[in-house]
Formats: structure tokens, C-alpha cells, sequence
């Protein structure tokens, strides 16, 4: 097994950005949802302890590695759109309207919806900084300096993204 513990912040700032802990319910129920949906690439949660904020889930031995972390070393995963693709269409689907009907869409949108900090957090990292001035904005200067400026200064690329929000 793996347990995974959801801090009171974003890891990878430090409890300057703080972050409730409820998140972590929403991730062991999405994962369990996933699960049931398609076992074949997502792990087994076996418990959610809300008081501890821990995920214990099943353990991916070795060959499994994060993705990112392979990516970043340079791997070649010749499946990797085959399962992404799977993935998505089967989880995509079982959750959808045609698949839960009306009613368990507005159910599932009424137990998902409310993770504010998560929804926040990613408008906030995803769909604000990146387009202009921000403390979190961090690039490669001055190689990405001509890139970042074209980036923050296009006001159709904003007006797509600020649809997204």
C-alpha cells in the first residue's frame, strides 16, 4: 500500500498558500469513482481517513514511476495515448449525462462542485498568472523573455481563456 497525505498547503510553496484538507476527500472519491470506472489504469483506494487528510491506496511496484518524472528523464512510453485516450473515453463517458442520466449529473456536479480551494487554485495557476505579472511566474530568461511577453501581452488569447474560467 501507499498512503498519501494531503497537507493543510501546497506542497511545493510551504504553508505561505495555505489549502484546506477537505480537498483530499475529493480526490479519494474521484479516484474511487475512476477506479470503478476503469480499474485497468487507476489504483484501488482502500481507505480515506478525513481526520488524517490520508489516502491509502493501492502501491504501483516498479516498473510504474510518476509520469512527469519520466518525462522529464526523457522515456518513450509508445502506449501512453493508447491508455490516456482510454482513459479519458471510458471515465468521460460513465460520468457523462448519456451514460448517468440527468439526474446522477446533477448529483455528481452537486458533490463535486464544491471544492473551492482546488477551483480557486487552479484559476488562480492555470487561468490568471500565467498571462501577466505574477510573483508565482518563473521562466528561463532571457531565452523565453520574446515568448512570455507575446504570451502576456495577447488579448485574444486572454479573452479564450478567460472563457474557460
Amino acid at each position: 500500500v501507499i498512503l498519501k497525505q494531503g497537507l493543510p498547503y501546497v506542497r511545493c510553496v510551504g504553508e505561505s498558500w495555505p489549502l484546506t484538507q477537505e480537498r483530499v476527500r475529493y480526490e479519494a472519491e474521484a479516484l474511487i469513482q475512476a477506479h470503478a470506472f476503469c480499474p485497468a489504469h487507476v489504483p484501488e483506494v482502500y481507505i480515506y481517513d478525513p481526520t488524517m487528510a490520508v489516502i491509502v491506496m493501492r502501491y504501483l511496484e516498479p516498473p510504474h514511476i510518476i509520469l512527469r518524472g519520466g518525462i522529464i528523464e526523457g522515456k518513450v512510453y509508445p502506449r501512453l495515448a493508447e491508455h490516456v485516450g482510454e482513459y479519458l473515453a471510458t471515465t468521460l463517458y460513465k460520468s457523462s449525462a448519456f451514460a448517468v442520466g440527468g439526474a446522477g449529473l446533477r448529483r455528481a456536479r452537486q458533490a463535486f462542485g464544491q471544492n473551492e480551494d482546488m477551483c480557486e487554485l487552479t484559476e488562480q495557476v492555470i487561468f490568471t498568472e500565467p498571462y501577466g505579472k505574477a510573483d508565482n511566474n518563473h521562466w528561463t530568461t532571457p531565452q523565453l523573455d520574446d515568448i512570455v511577453s507575446e504570451i502576456q501581452s495577447d488579448a485574444k488569447l486572454k479573452r479564450a481563456i478567460n472563457a474557460l474560467k
